[in-house]
């Protein structure tokens, strides 16, 4: 991680000294035009160490620490805080949770990170006035979360891969999100899949089982 930090860090530092070297000179003819490069190379370097960040979240996912939590409760604190987000947008998103679900026995942060992960990408799959559902099922062995959004979809030909890690459709995604989910989601003895159609939208559909209390 050095070894790419170091760089990245040395970059951002001598696009500063450009820019201050460019607001400086007044004679320069394409002044905008190299401005406008500077930022592009700023943004470039920005969406590196994102997806740097990314990179060693998915390697150092802590060791699991279980506890036994009511899981439409940790469902309902991730969706309040991704809300507004939603908003920005003119989308919304609406929670559809089954009363009286027996408990769960889950690590809380790394549960929230991958139901995060999973509504973020539903978010940016969705247009103006979009809507993403939160359904809870549960059964005697199993619990179930299913999470349905009208967005853009996902073609037949990348469905077969959008858990692989770091494949992406977006040109500024990482492909780490979703990666990240179903790591945690299979780390968890639990299991995702999805339903899709370009232009009609996404269904993920989660099973976590049931574990003996004793």
């Amino acid at each position: 991680a050095h070894e790419i930090r170091n760089p990245l860090s040395s970059l951002n530092i001598n696009i500063e000294l450009l820019r201050e070297e460019l607001g400086a000179e007044d004679h320069l003819s394409q002044k905008e035009e190299i401005h406008s490069l500077i930022n592009f190379i700023s943004y470039e370097t920005l969406r590196l160490e994102n997806n740097l960040k990314e990179f060693l979240d998915f390697n150092r996912l802590p060791p699991l620490r279980f506890e036994w939590v009511h899981l439409n409760e940790v469902l309902d604190s991730v969706v309040r805080l991704l809300r507004p987000d939603a908003q920005m947008k003119n989308a919304k998103i609406e929670t559809h949770f089954q009363k009286k679900l027996p408990l769960v026995k889950i690590d809380v942060s790394q549960f929230n990170l991958a139901l995060s992960n999973l509504i973020v990408n539903s978010i940016q799959a969705v247009s103006e006035k979009g809507e993403i559902h939160l359904f809870t099922r549960g059964s005697k062995r199993n619990v179930f979360i299913i999470l349905r959004d009208n967005g853009v979809g996902i073609s037949k030909e990348n469905l077969p891969r959008i858990f692989d890690f770091m494949f992406s459709t977006k040109p500024t995604g990482s492909g780490l999100g979703l990666s990240i989910a179903k790591k945690i989601i299979s780390d968890h003895h639990g299991e995702i899949s999805v339903r899709s159609e370009v232009n009609r939208g996404s269904t993920f559909r989660i099973r976590i089982p049931l574990t003996s209390k004793s």
